[in-house]
């Protein structure tokens, strides 16, 4: 099992520890920002996060979905090692709904030293009582346990919204406390945040700040919704969806300026990242000037490589800017915090921000296996295998497997040592 704080109390008495800012989009796609496709949207609070600190150009989350994107970010391991492949559908049994309670996640690890912790915004890891937040770890919990969530309560006036429109649940609570009364949800977490901030200001502090922006249903309000220019008719979807990404934005820099605010820059650690890429079916709301082939759902490229921008002043910019380029993993952010304790990291698959060993990454989906070595990714579609060198061919339009014998054979073995130990779905595909 994995030690913690509580298991060996000398290795980090005298160890400081940084409040730890984590923010989560949903379904923000790569190309939907200016800082990695030129033609994205001008986000200034993300872009001045990225200037000081590091935009990842090669940042990677382990499932192109939500949910176990989430399972394995939380438990800091690949979340195959679980059974934990896919969103669960309705008829799934709520008892296996989300990450078995054995696992430490990360909550879990850093309320042992000492931290005090918030989740604000979506969980989607589980909605019965052993697998709720306040039972994962987190102090204080104020959002949804399940995915798609309306942005203003129902028959809003101020709501400006598209067609389409997703089943969602009206089940937003603090603490298990219902709540039906809410400002634009977006802002809504963003003030939530604040309020813990400033409410544990003295206290170590892991808030973990779970956006379901841009998720949809895509909706919006006129202060948001006025900042796109985009006049025409058929157009107006996307532009819903830009204005979403506006109010996060605007989200990001709120909670950054309150940090400064309060002195507290120094001494806190600020990770954003999206769960998955853009979601690329239903009306047209992507980036139609695609860097990466596929979108959520695939584990090409485009649903799997996400925005991912650190903040750490205990680092300098060279230190930083040494990983822009990193193959980086949403599970290397358990593994960062734990080096940070001195704790090593047993269980976990992650490895930390500033290591040098070389590793692999894996994807397992339906009936899509991938790998990524260096540069070069194979993909089992099926019974077919596909070989990508992205540092030639980040769209992935070249299958090269035929030209590359004997890489392919060797990616293949390492991909097949991956997956044999892993146990069946806990839930039908």
């Amino acid at each position: 099992m994995l030690l913690g704080c509580k298991d060996d109390p000398l290795i980090h008495r005298n160890v400081a520890r940084p409040n730890i800012i984590l923010i989560i989009a949903d379904d923000l796609g790569y190309d939907d920002l200016r800082i990695y496709n030129p033609s994205g949207l001008e986000t200034p609070q993300l872009e001045l996060l990225a200037r000081e600190g590091i935009a990842l150009k090669n940042a990677y989350v382990t499932a192109p979905v939500c949910s176990p994107s989430r399972a394995g970010l939380l438990a800091g391991m690949y979340q195959q090692r679980f059974g934990y492949y896919h969103n669960f559908s309705q008829d799934v049994p709520k008892g296996i709904q989300g990450i078995p309670v054995k696992e430490k996640l990360i909550s879990e690890f850093l309320k042992e030293c000492g931290y005090i912790n918030g989740l604000i915004g979506k969980w989607h890891v589980g909605s019965t009582v052993d697998f709720h937040p306040l039972n994962q770890g987190f102090d204080y919990f104020y959002g949804t346990l399940d995915g798609p969530l309306n942005y203003l309560p129902q028959g809003s006036p101020d709501l400006i919204e598209t067609s389409w429109k997703p089943v969602t649940r009206d089940n937003l609570e603090e603490n298990f406390i219902p709540v039906k009364d809410f400002n634009y949800l977006t802002d809504e977490f963003t003030n939530r945040a604040i309020d813990f901030i400033d409410e544990h200001k003295e206290d170590n502090f892991f808030l973990m700040v779970s956006y379901t922006t841009p998720h949809d249903p895509w909706q919006t309000v006129a202060k948001y919704y006025n900042q796109i220019e985009i006049s025409d008719e058929p157009k107006r979807v996307r532009r819903i969806y830009l204005s979403m990404i506006k109010a996060l934005d605007n989200g990001v820099g709120m909670i950054n300026s309150k940090i400064k605010e309060l002195g507290l820059e120094d001494n806190t650690m600020i990770i954003f990242l999206s769960d998955n890429g853009c979601k690329g079916t239903g009306p047209n709301i992507c980036n139609p000037q695609q860097t990466f082939r596929g979108y959520k759902g695939t584990v090409n490229e485009g649903g799997i490589r996400i925005p991912f921008i650190i903040k750490d002043n205990s680092r300098t910019s060279v230190e930083l800017e040494g990983i822009a380029h990193k193959n980086i993993s949403s599970l290397d952010i358990y593994a960062t915090l734990s080096e940070h304790f001195g704790l090593k990291p047993s269980r976990l698959d992650g490895q930390p921000f500033f290591e040098d060993e070389p590793r692999n990454l894996f994807w397992k989906y339906y009936s899509t296996a991938a790998v990524l070595a260096g540069s070069h990714k194979l993909m089992r579609i099926g019974r077919d295998f596909e070989l990508y060198d992205l540092d030639k061919d980040p769209r992935e339009s070249y299958n090269i497997i035929n030209q590359n014998a004997h890489l392919t054979d060797s990616l293949k073995l390492i991909l097949n040592k991956w997956e044999q130990p892993l146990p069946s779905p806990k839930w039908p595909l």
